[in-house]
């Protein structure tokens, strides 16, 4: 919970909590924060693992916008056709 924003400690919290009932988290979008501020937000999925004594599998999922051609964008190269990052 440190990297998360404060705003979405509480839901994120609450959340966790009721995968017991619910099973799953699917799609939440939080933000994190980093040493330069808050992230885009992120998507978030997740369950508990009740063979793990209750331990949460946590699955992140951040999104960066390419341009109309695929160019560099905030400091990495992509592939022009796939948008992939490239090497």
């Amino acid at each position: 919970m440190d990297v998360v924003s404060p705003k979405d400690r509480v839901l994120l919290d609450q959340l966790l909590a009721m995968t017991t009932k619910r099973g799953r988290i699917d799609n939440l979008s939080i933000r994190l924060e980093g040493t330069k501020g808050l992230t885009a937000p992120v998507a978030v999925a997740g369950y508990m693992l009740p063979d793990l004594k209750d331990h949460f599998f946590i699955g992140l999922r951040a999104s960066i916008r390419l341009d109309d051609k695929g160019d560099q964008e905030q400091g990495l190269e992509r592939d022009k056709t796939t948008g992939l990052l490239d090497g």
